[in-house]
């Protein structure tokens, strides 16, 4: 390489991944004369892109310093992998650890509890969104509907005059909606009174 800055060391390495020659990144990644959580996340990436889990998770433990990405790419990896015990203990030590999740780490649990059917990891991680009060947006309000696939475990607080054997749900698209016929309320009825006076 004629120009070895950053740029081109992690397009290399990604390169080499994408066309499956994890050996040659490596090479070229254990030929870096310096390392940064960059490179190391660009050499995690390689492994996790050609799903080699093992490979991935030796990177990962010894890398120096991880941040947010490189534990984003190891949970993606697991989920990828469908080893949803083996993601749910590396979020529970990314917590243990003050690393605070992202938008991207959410989505990525998210879709895996509901690909793996792991309902019950996806229920703490509901709890966790909700007890850290970690914003809904689309993504990941999206992602968790995703994740309950077919059994949407939420809860709401119906009108006082809801037909509650009548409530129907669905979802299509991602979207769901909830459908809750009411009760007719009998409306008093109004007199004229004519005050005289």
């Amino acid at each position: 390489m004629v120009c070895r800055d950053v740029v081109s060391w992690n397009t290399m390495i990604n390169g080499y991944a994408l066309v499956g020659s994890i050996k040659e990144a490596k090479r070229l990644f254990d030929e870096m004369p310096e390392r940064n959580v960059v490179y190391w996340n660009s050499m995690l990436a390689g492994y996790v892109k050609c799903g080699d889990v093992e490979g991935a998770h030796g990177i990962f433990y010894k890398m120096p310093r991880r941040d947010v990405v490189s534990w984003n790419a190891m949970l993606v990896c697991y989920a990828q992998s469908g080893k949803s015990n083996e993601f749910m203990e590396l979020f529970n030590e990314m917590r243990d650890l003050g690393v605070k999740p992202t938008e991207a780490t959410v989505v990525s649990l998210s879709s895996a509890c509901g690909h793996l059917g792991a309902l019950d990891q996806g229920a703490s991680l509901h709890a966790y969104i909700s007890e850290h009060k970690i914003g809904l947006t689309t993504i990941v309000g999206t992602a968790l509907v995703d994740m309950k696939s077919g059994s949407f475990l939420r809860r709401f607080r119906l009108p006082e005059n809801a037909k509650v054997d009548e409530v129907k749900a669905s979802m299509e698209n991602g979207v769901l909606t909830v459908t809750v016929p009411k009760e007719e309320v009998k409306k008093s009825e109004v007199k004229s009174v004519e005050i005289s006076g």
